[in-house]
């Protein structure tokens, strides 16, 4: 077990006495400097720059404000959290609908490149099979909601049943 500090040239702390050091500077603010500004003499929480700030950051309400899409960042503007999206007052919308219309086309066009993409992969995996007499398939069960399919119910129940044998062929025909 350690004595109590008894030295005199470390007097920014309090002895140990088994918890946490207590700092004795904590009751005389003089030797305090924030983290947030640098300034002597209060604690972040404290600070008069990041209050300020904050009171800024109240949004306007909602039927006064508009938020557009736009690929472009604005780091001065109060209300850009991420850069992504500008504030645009309801008045400035009106008076400028084509900025607004051209974001929503804009993003269509996304929404369509992305539809494409996804229905490329979707269709990689798919192809054309055929089938002989004597080949061995499975049937695939048509999920229906709550229904039970083989006395299981849930996600544990058969996505296919068989295997089944293939007795006769028929013709193809065209699916309407």
């Amino acid at each position: 077990m350690r004595a109590p500090n008894t030295n005199n040239s470390n007097t920014n702390t309090a002895p140990r006495t088994g918890s946490n050091a207590i700092p004795v500077a904590a009751k005389d603010k003089s030797t305090i400097t924030c983290y947030e500004c640098g300034v002597v003499g209060h604690y972040s929480n404290e600070c008069p720059k990041r209050l300020a700030k904050l009171a800024g950051n109240t949004p306007a309400p909602a039927q006064q404000q508009r938020r557009v899409s736009t690929g472009k960042k604005f780091p001065n503007n109060p209300n850009n959290r991420n850069g992504r999206l500008f504030h645009m007052e309801a008045e400035e919308a009106q008076e400028a609908p084509d900025v607004v219309l051209e974001k929503v086309h804009k993003i269509r066009e996304y929404l369509k490149t992305a539809q494409s993409r996804q229905k490329s992969y979707a269709d990689k995996r798919r192809r054309e099979m055929t089938f002989e007499v004597g080949d061995f398939v499975y049937l695939k069960v048509s999920p229906l909601k709550g229904m039970q399919r083989f006395q299981i119910k849930g996600k544990l129940a058969p996505r296919y049943v068989g295997p089944f044998k293939v007795l006769t062929a028929e013709e193809k025909s065209p699916i309407n």
